[in-house]
């Protein structure tokens, strides 16, 4: 019987599990085949035999069987063909990765060619499993087992990469199975030239379905957690102890200290600890973060001393809590999003402070980006601006939009800089502060209408030093506005208003996200 082009859907389930049972199986067979499924993957002669029974898919049939000291467990011999063949399989699959094996993948290929008429189905862990065996000239070669042995433990899952490199290099249709729980995922592997997508614990295992719902919405769901929240930022570093609702008390303001901003860090958290009922910590800081990770992988020399620490790994053993570490715009993009319980679906906040930086809600969801540098709209470059940006590049437009350029800008005019003294300036309206305000607002509404045209933005949040100067900045960001909002009506100039959560923005959202992304939110276990 021909497979065709589409979802497959495994049911198996193992002695301890509620649903095992080969009627159990075929009635979930049966859900499948209803459902539109266009194969269905089972395992043991008695599941196999009870589902052809019961349904007209074509069956993938396996048969899992430890033997001896191997790893192999996949239909790992000929006799197991035999079984899995005589109890109806119309095709079978077989561990094709390149471990020690109780017999050889030749003789398997060759006695299943020899005694029977199936197609056959090669399980591979990564593309060289799929290069070796593609020699043998398998019907299909399915990623089954990425993820499952030594070499390819640190693959991705969903190993969609893998489903690409096949498709690309090799002239056997690919399966896309392993670790497949969400149609999305599924759509992705078809893009990448997937001939059909196996989904399993995803669809017939209901206690793997339950466990991932309630893993995602655990830190959602509670209300006695509280967290220590840090900000890291070039000028200062902010903490308070953060409540599940987002309240913070017991804030801390000091200078970030220039060669070790971890020691201001620690100071911090040293005060904070000391409050028995903290469980988790969470540290917002400038730069690129590898959120998985909790390492700066990147930090201007805004901050000394910064590149490539790994936060979480060093605090988590000092304190033996867990940590949570995120770019500290993207921390305080959540905190926004959060206390608004979730409406817009599409924002931004920008923060302007020693530099320029944004955090993106897409869809509902913190988008931080492959390499987690999206929102870093100050290294936008424009066009005939000549300054010399701390990240290296010339031109980027936080040189026209920040503390350094207030800073620079004041030096330049009057000498030596005070932030209280320019703020004196802008309260009495003098000439050359109302210039300076201007300019900034015009990059303002010129990134506004960026964010608005690439990105179809909701809703935008100034926060950082711009709070300091009341209404006059958002009423100079509106008006300049005007000069992009044509007759589309696209969006509006209240599309942009001040942030409500002042300076403690990054401090509330990296202590919620670390209540909520510690074994919840975005970090299902695997």
């Amino acid at each position: 019987m021909f497979l065709k082009r589409g979802i497959i859907v495994s049911c198996q389930a193992t002695e301890e599990e509620p649903l095992h049972g080969s009627k159990i199986m075929a009635r979930m067979a049966k859900a499948a085949e209803e459902g539109g499924a266009v194969g269905i993957r089972a395992n043991t002669p008695e599941d196999i035999k009870e589902i052809k029974a019961t349904v007209k898919l074509p069956i993938i049939g396996i048969f899992k069987d430890k033997v001896g000291s191997f790893n192999v467990y996949i239909t790992p011999t000929m006799k197991h063909v035999t079984q899995v063949i005589k109890a109806g399989a119309d095709l079978i699959a077989i561990d094709c990765t390149r471990r020690l094996r109780p017999q050889s993948i030749e003789k398997i290929f060759s006695y299943i060619r020899k005694n029977y008429n199936i197609p056959i189905i090669a399980d591979v862990a990564d593309f060289e499993d799929a290069l070796l065996i593609s020699k043998l000239k398998p019907d299909f070669i399915a990623t089954t087992l990425s993820g499952y042995t030594n070499y390819s433990k640190n693959r991705p899952t969903p190993d969609i990469e893998l489903v690409r490199e096949i498709s690309e290099n090799i002239r056997i249709p690919v399966i896309a199975e392993g670790n497949y729980t969400q149609p999305e995922q599924a759509f992705e592997a078809f893009v990448a030239g997937a001939f059909a997508v196996v989904i399993g614990g995803a669809i017939t295992r209901p206690q793997q379905t339950t466990k991932r719902f309630v893993s995602v919405t655990r830190g959602l769901l509670t209300t006695e957690k509280r967290a220590i929240g840090i900000d890291v930022g070039g000028t200062h570093t902010r903490g308070a102890l953060i409540g599940a609702d987002g309240s913070a008390t017991q804030t801390i303001e000091k200078a970030t200290t220039k060669t070790s901003p971890l020691e201001g860090v620690e100071n911090i958290i040293d005060e904070l600890i000391l409050n028995k009922n903290v469980s988790v910590i969470g540290i917002g800081t400038a730069g690129r973060v590898d959120f998985e990770k909790g390492e700066v992988v990147y930090a201007t020399g805004n901050l000394h001393n910064w590149s490539k620490i790994n936060l979480k790994l060093i605090l988590e053993a000092k304190y033996s809590i867990p940590v949570v570490v995120d770019n500290d715009v993207n921390a305080a993009t959540y905190a926004h999003w959060f206390l608004m319980k979730g409406k817009p679906r599409n924002m931004s906040y920008i923060a302007v402070g020693t530099g320029l930086g944004s955090g993106l809600i897409l869809n509902g969801e913190l988008y931080r980006g492959k390499h987690g540098n999206a929102g870093e709209i100050g290294h936008i470059v424009i066009p005939g601006n000549e300054r010399r940006c701390t990240c290296g590049k010339k031109g980027c437009v936080e040189t026209l939009l920040s503390g350094r350029f207030i800073r620079e800008e004041h030096e330049k005019a009057f000498g030596d800089f005070a932030w209280d003294d320019f703020l004196k300036r802008l309260n009495s309206k003098d000439t050359w502060s109302k210039s300076l305000i201007n300019e900034m607002s015009s990059k303002a509404a010129w990134l506004i209408d960026l964010l608005v045209n690439v990105l179809d933005i909701e809703k935008i949040y100034f926060g950082g030093i711009v709070e300091d100067f009341g209404d006059i900045f958002v009423e100079k960001v509106r008006e300049k506005l005007s000069d992009y909002i044509l007759n589309d009506q696209i969006y509006g100039e209240d599309i942009v208003e001040l942030s409500p959560l002042k300076k403690m923005g990054a401090v509330v959202g990296a202590g919620l996200e670390a209540i909520h992304f510690v074994g919840g939110v975005g970090s299902e276990n695997k």
